[in-house]
C-alpha cells in the first residue's frame, strides 16, 4: 500500500509544479506585453551580411520562422545559400516528412 502513496505523492508534487511553471509562464507575457509598446525600436542585424539594419527590415517568412534583411540582395543570398535547409523546415513544418 505504501508504493500506492508515494506514487500519489509524486503526481500531485508534478502536479502543482506544472501548475507553478503555468502561472510563471503567464507573468512573464504580461511583463513583455508591459515592456513592448507602439513606436518601440530595436536594433537588428541583416541575418545575411551581419551588418545593421536601418528604417525598415525585409522580412522573408517560412514555416513558423521570420528572418531579416537589410536588402533584397541580402534576402536572395540567403534563400539560395540555405534553400535545402529551408525546403526541408516547410516540409516538415506542413507535416509531409
Amino acid at each position: 500500500m505504501k508504493p500506492e502513496l508515494e506514487i500519489q505523492g509524486d503526481y500531485d508534487n508534478k502536479n502543482a509544479k506544472a501548475a507553478r511553471n503555468e502561472t510563471e509562464r503567464n507573468n512573464r507575457q504580461e511583463d513583455i506585453k508591459s515592456i513592448i509598446k507602439r513606436g518601440l525600436r530595436i536594433k537588428l542585424d541583416c541575418e545575411f551580411c551581419k551588418g545593421p539594419i536601418f528604417d525598415h527590415p525585409y522580412i522573408f517568412r517560412f514555416a513558423n520562422f521570420e528572418r531579416f534583411f537589410c536588402c533584397t540582395d541580402c534576402m536572395s543570398g540567403y534563400k539560395q545559400k540555405h534553400a535545402g535547409r529551408i525546403e526541408s523546415i516547410k516540409r516538415k513544418f506542413a507535416g509531409i516528412e
